[in-house]
């Protein structure tokens, strides 16, 4: 079988680096994860599912929001890789974070485990009017992936680091 790479996903954002060299901070986490009504909202698990959302880690609130990490839910093993369910998730909370609207932006641990957080391109123009989205540059996405990035990480090397284009390759 041939394996080749796609481009699944495009934008403008930051490399974190391969996935095992990074370290969050789960509890720099919390003021941003997405309240039960907002997991529901996002519906990647039902209202039946989630009943007990409240009193859940971190970790499974981050993989409850992401279509791809909901399968972690059906077999345990795989909240083994604490940072690959965070990849995938934490544009929620930079979202929030920052007041933009859910599924502006989108982050990913790609085939390749690298981690990324980016502005989707094809999302554009949003359906409803959000000021903190119309008022978005360059700049100021740099400044604040920045601060969000040493923030949830506590790695200074991100306080400086610039905005590239990211590429999410799929394998098949």
């Amino acid at each position: 079988m041939v394996e080749y790479r796609e481009v699944e996903r495009i934008g403008k954002g930051m490399y974190l680096g391969v996935e095992d060299e990074i370290v969050f901070q789960n509890d720099k986490l919390v003021p941003y994860l997405p309240s039960k009504d907002e997991a529901i909202k996002i519906g990647e698990m039902s209202e039946e599912q989630l009943k007990d959302y409240d009193e859940w880690s971190v970790l499974e609130k981050m993989a409850s929001v992401d279509w791809w990490c909901v399968g972690y839910f059906v077999d345990k093993d795989y909240f083994n890789r604490p940072n690959q369910i965070i990849a995938n998730a934490m544009h929620f909370c930079f979202e929030k974070r920052y007041g933009y609207p859910l599924g502006s932006f989108g982050s990913v641990c790609d085939a390749e485990h690298n981690v990324m957080i980016f502005c989707e391109h094809f999302l554009w123009p949003p359906k409803e009017y959000n000021q903190n989205l119309a008022e978005l540059t360059e700049g100021k996405l740099e400044k604040q992936l920045q601060e969000f990035l040493v923030e949830i990480t506590g790695d200074l090397r991100y306080a400086n680091k610039k905005l590239e284009l990211c590429e999410d390759y799929g394998k098949y």
